[in-house]
């Protein structure tokens, strides 16, 4: 990478002429080609919403064919005359910021704010935030799901926790409004962070245009992430994109950068932790493109400082890691690291490289068709534009090793592309003349490229309204938890050769269910397998425990409804439902197609288990339970049904009660004979919240006042003077 100066400011972004021109102008016809060439060979994509070959198809072809058509002159003349770009920046920042603003709108018409969203993971994203939220007021942030998977530890909803951030919109306007207005926050960071970072160098014009670009390239999550519910991944993306743009400002010696820094990444790992080592990454090219070990010891005590702000949400996966499954790809991870399989999956990523009509035509295929413009870009830009091209170029290479052997955690950079690409296009587009009008043909190419399909996500009242008889039938069952078919749009089955039914539902709503009926689930809320150890407890798509249903023996799978209190099974899977008429061990009870209920014959409803006397739940919560025994005897054996975890802790009558694991479920010796209650606590961890909220204030601080870097003196207000500024 070449030597970049910390005080270099005029003309950031801009490519040097010569040479530079001739290499932009071949890359430029190189990018063109592969356009043409993604354009030509994605009919495989003709259906998808916003894809090419729908209303746009006649008028990007004529985009393109103009923009070649010049290009070629350009090529010939690379010295032709530039012209004024200012006002193209505007109209970019302007077209950008409109073309998002509309696809929010279309996607979330304002009408279906206070309804919740109903496609794919949305509405597990809402519960898990909300879930989250209440832990938050009251005090913890980590706590146990016991609707779920017969309870599990919500630390291992990794990637899913919108907590800290949905707290407020969510105590201001509600639930499902909150919600919404979040996710437009979400959308509308991720420009502004853009515009934050190239602004810091005093050029607006180029600010302008590569806000407008990262508008655009933010507006194709709609066709993707934004439609699916992801939106945790685009947050991710926002408080990157912030957390570099704190590193600028942080090299530029202004007090504000290091704390924005360490506030971001902070928010990074309570978003979606796999960003945090995105931004790491992006932190470490950055500090090897200024060449400036400061860069790299600032930006490694901003990543410490803002890991240890983040420890009480990661706690429990360090302090019981025997309980989280770091890569749920697998339903049991392989003995030994399968080299082969990491080496040929490598391969397909990079021969995808290769294979333009593959490409579909949202951000990622935006990185593939001008790769040839960001390398010329790295190569011979300069400043923070440049900066951008070889933070694409590495985000391009990190996705290469996005394979099932690193689990998922390199499968969501493709998301930053939107943050990395702006300043690029952007250097790109004030390098091109205006007149001929390259430079516009360039842009006109660019809007019409990216998929918005502007089309709304599919919103409900509530579960009930999507579910109908089916709520009432689960509410209706007897006992306190009931098995409900998972409907996975992954393959569950681990078995070579064989896969899970595909669902039958576009969304994943179990998550809003035990509100709506009061009961807790042998399943989970999650699409694929869930990132704790009790992931085995739930049927999905006719799988059960990483294989078909029908590989294990009927009496065993009803003696492990038995023993988790089970006495209705709601499936649709015709596997399921196949291999439930077959035993005599379960009877039908109700059917309304897709649906069948099935009685567990002999089944055992307690929550709460004895020897003598009984037990039962009497009330239960995220940090907490109480157990209600009457007529137990001292030394009897009690179990919860519920995952036994080490971090719970229980009292009765003001003495501790040793837990204890009983066939992985809860379980205690009654300390007493006779009627009295037993409460279950988990742990709030306050200490290590405020241990953590001081350290971030403290990594804060020191950022601010200490090493002070040399790009504004210190005292002045004096902007640098950009003679490129309009």
């Amino acid at each position: 990478m070449p030597r970049h100066e910390h005080h270099t400011h005029a003309g950031d972004g801009q490519l040097e002429a010569g040479p530079s021109a001739r290499w932009l102008s071949r890359a430029l016809l190189l990018a063109l080609g592969l356009a043409w060439a993604n354009y030509v060979l994605t009919g495989r994509w003709a259906n998808e919403p916003g894809a090419l070959h729908g209303w746009r198809s006649p008028w990007y072809a004529a985009a393109l064919a103009a923009a070649t058509a010049l290009a070629l002159v350009w090529w010939r003349r690379p010295d032709s005359t530039r012209g004024a770009q200012g006002r193209l920046a505007r109209v970019s920042v302007a077209a950008g910021a409109g073309l998002l603003a509309a696809a929010m709108l279309a996607a979330f018409p304002p009408s279906t704010w206070r309804q919740v969203p109903f496609y794919d993971d949305w509405p597990g994203l809402m519960q898990i935030a909300a879930n989250g939220a209440e832990l938050l007021k009251r005090g913890a942030v980590v706590g146990w799901n016991w609707d779920f998977l017969g309870g599990y530890h919500t630390s291992s909803d990794l990637g899913q926790s919108l907590a800290i951030t949905a707290l407020v919109p969510i105590e201001l306007f509600g639930l499902n409004l909150g919600f919404h207005v979040l996710m437009a926050v979400f959308v509308a960071l991720v420009p502004l962070a853009v515009y934050l970072d190239l602004r810091l160098d005093g050029d607006r014009r180029r600010a302008a245009m590569s806000a407008g670009l990262a508008c655009l390239l933010t507006a194709g999550y709609f066709a993707t992430i934004m439609r699916s519910g992801m939106a945790n991944s685009v947050g991710g993306v926002a408080f990157a994109g912030f957390a570099l743009a704190g590193s600028h400002a942080d090299r530029l010696g202004r007090r504000w950068g290091g704390p924005l820094m360490v506030a971001s990444l902070t928010l990074v790992l309570y978003t979606h932790a796999a960003f945090f080592l995105y931004t790491a990454a992006l932190l470490t090219v950055e500090a090897l493109f200024y060449r400036s070990w400061r860069v790299a010891w600032r930006s490694g005590i901003a990543l410490a400082v803002a890991f240890i702000g983040a420890i009480p949400l990661h706690w429990e996966l360090i302090r019981y890691a025997a309980y989280f499954q770091p890569n749920n790809l697998y339903w049991i991870a392989p003995p030994s690291f399968d080299w082969a399989g990491f080496i040929r999956n490598v391969y397909y990523a990079f021969e995808i490289l290769l294979r333009p009509g593959r490409w579909f035509n949202d951000y990622v295929a935006v990185a593939h068709v001008w790769l040839p413009v960001v390398a010329v870009v790295a190569w011979r830009g300069k400043g923070r534009s440049a900066f951008y091209a070889w933070a694409t170029l590495a985000t391009v290479l990190l996705l290469r090793f996005n394979t099932p052997q690193s689990g998922i955690v390199l499968a969501r950079e493709m998301y930053l592309y939107p943050l990395l690409l702006g300043p690029v296009l952007a250097a790109m587009v004030l390098a091109l003349p205006t007149r001929p009008p390259l430079a516009q043909a360039v842009m006109a190419v660019l809007f019409l490229g990216v998929a918005v399909p502007f089309q709304p996500v599919w919103h409900e009242p509530d579960v009930a309204s999507f579910m109908g008889p089916v709520i009432g039938r689960i509410g209706a069952a007897p006992g306190g938890i009931v098995l409900l078919e998972n409907n996975p749009h992954w393959n569950m089955v681990a078995t070579p050769g064989q896969r899970s039914e595909r669902s039958r539902f576009t969304s994943h709503y179990e998550s809003l269910l035990p509100a709506a009926t009061g009961k807790r689930f042998f399943g989970q809320a999650q699409d694929g397998y869930h990132r704790s150890t009790f992931r085995g407890w739930s049927l999905a798509g006719g799988a059960y425990q990483g294989r078909l249903v029908t590989d294990t023996p009927s009496a065993q799978f009803a003696a492990d409804m038995r023993a988790w209190g089970v006495a209705r099974l709601f499936v649709w899977s015709d596997t399921a439902r196949r291999y439930f008429d077959s035993s005599q061990q379960f009877a039908l009870q109700w059917q309304s197609d897709p649906w069948r209920e099935y009685a567990v014959v002999d089944a055992d409803v307690r929550d709460v288990v004895t020897a003598r006397g009984s037990g039962r739940i009497i009330r239960r919560d995220g940090l907490g339970a109480t157990i209600d025994l009457s007529g137990v005897t001292a030394g009897d054996l009690v179990i919860v049904r519920t995952n036994f975890f080490p971090a719970w802790r229980a009292t009765a009558e003001g003495q501790d009660v040793r837990l204890f694991s009983s066939d992985g479920q809860l379980a205690f010796m009654a300390p007493a004979s006779g009627a009295y209650r037993v409460h279950l606590t988990y742990p709030r961890r306050q200490w290590l919240s405020v241990l953590a909220g001081l350290m971030v204030c403290a990594g804060c601080v020191a950022l601010s006042i200490a090493w002070r870097g040399p790009g504004v003196p210190e005292g002045s207000r004096q902007r640098p003077r950009v003679e490129s500024e309009p």
